[in-house]
């Protein structure tokens, strides 16, 4: 069987199958440039997320060795003032109390 082009059936199903390929291939190029530059910009977003990572590793380390030994300084010196303070007053305080500051004294003794 020969197919004739020049008919209008065969004709519109050839210009058809063009226009399906033609369109399917600037799609295609459409998607995959589409692809790189999503690419690039993640790879530009993952790198610059890399950077304020490293940054705030510096900055917490930095922080996190004069700031530790400062809250240890000052918790060491609001206990001293609390046993100071149970020491000078500790006939003026109920019993029960008492004992529950020297619980609540214990306590702070085993966390740091």
């Amino acid at each position: 069987m020969i197919i004739n082009l020049a008919s209008p059936l065969w004709g519109s199903i050839a210009a058809g199958i063009i226009l399906m390929i033609i369109a399917g291939t600037y799609h295609y190029i459409r998607t995959l440039v589409q692809l790189n530059f999503t690419e690039k910009k993640l790879s530009n977003i993952l790198s610059e997320m890399d950077s304020l990572h490293a940054k705030y590793k510096e900055e917490i380390a930095g922080i996190k060795g004069t700031s530790l030994e400062n809250i240890k300084n000052i918790m060491k010196q609001n206990q001293e003032s609390t046993e100071e303070i149970l020491a000078k007053y500790h006939r003026l305080v109920p019993p029960a109390k008492l004992a529950f500051l020297g619980e609540w004294d214990n306590m702070n003794k085993k966390t740091f």
